[in-house]
């Protein structure tokens, strides 16, 4: 880890401390410069939403606590940033949502269709209630069919929003997606759920927005940009046919929605 370097240039005009037990002590070192361009090194221990305030300690170890508000912006984002990361937990747990009860087309028996989805779980960890808390999420999913030794797959993103109007302190909140159906095929053409990726957005007091991401698996989505359109396929994308064909054509969905049936070989 880098070795803080202090430097008396920056005169916040509070008085030195020592402290211990504070929230980011593993937080690395940063240079924060004041609105005056004075700048000092050292490592984020804590940030006081109620107040406003800042605990920076030093190299020499010795802690300063300023006003938020006399740092540069980048500085105040960075801080603000570190603390939503701390104080926000979001996290996503796969749910069964029970089999489908009906489904017009005949090729497929209701009894063989499952409906999966995921409860995302919002901690708020502060001391501070956070409002307008936006969830947008991909799930994705994918279909196989065919017979043994000779499986195709057609691979599907079904993306929604969700929105907690208000998390109090110290509480937590669940929201729930939107379920993806599956076929169950007896003959193993199963399908499957195969993560989720999702970006919360939190508006502070101040009224500043934040975000952070989260995955599960935490692999899921890496090295891809974020999905620009919900990809249905297999039995998601055969049900809004249908429902959209019985609507009158002004009524029906303008969603930037892709439907897919297109399949590619895959090994079992």
């Amino acid at each position: 880890m880098k070795t803080c370097q202090y430097s008396s240039s920056l005169v916040l005009g509070v008085g030195l401390f020592v402290a211990a037990g504070l929230s980011w002590a593993e937080e690395p070192c940063r240079v924060f410069t004041d609105v005056k361009g004075r700048s000092v090194e050292g490592r984020l221990l804590e940030f006081n939403a109620k107040q406003q305030t800042v605990t920076i300690q030093r190299e020499d170890n010795q802690t300063f606590e300023a006003s938020l508000a006399v740092f540069s912006d980048a500085d105040q984002q960075y801080v603000r940033k570190q603390w939503f990361q701390d104080a926000i937990k979001v996290s996503a747990e796969l749910k069964d949502f029970g089999r489908a009860k009906t489904f017009n087309d005949l090729l497929y028996k209701p009894e063989n269709i499952t409906r999966s989805g995921y409860v995302i779980l919002l901690e708020n960890g502060s001391d501070v209630g956070l409002v307008d808390i936006g969830i947008e999420y991909c799930i994705y999913y994918r279909q196989y069919s065919g017979s043994p030794g000779h499986w195709m797959v057609t691979e599907g993103i079904q993306c929604g929003r969700l929105n907690a109007p208000f998390v109090p302190a110290g509480a937590h909140h669940d929201l729930m997606t939107v379920p993806v159906m599956l076929y169950m095929d007896p003959s193993g053409g199963n399908g499957e759920i195969q993560g989720i990726w999702g970006r919360a957005a939190a508006t502070l007091p101040s009224g500043e927005q934040i975000k952070r991401e989260f995955r599960n698996p935490a692999h899921i989505g890496k090295g891809k940009g974020w999905p620009k359109t919900t990809v249905l396929a297999g039995l998601n994308a055969e049900l809004v046919k249908q429902r959209e064909a019985l609507l009158p054509p002004h009524k029906r969905t303008r969603r930037p929605v892709v439907y897919k049936w297109g399949s590619k070989s895959a090994s079992r």
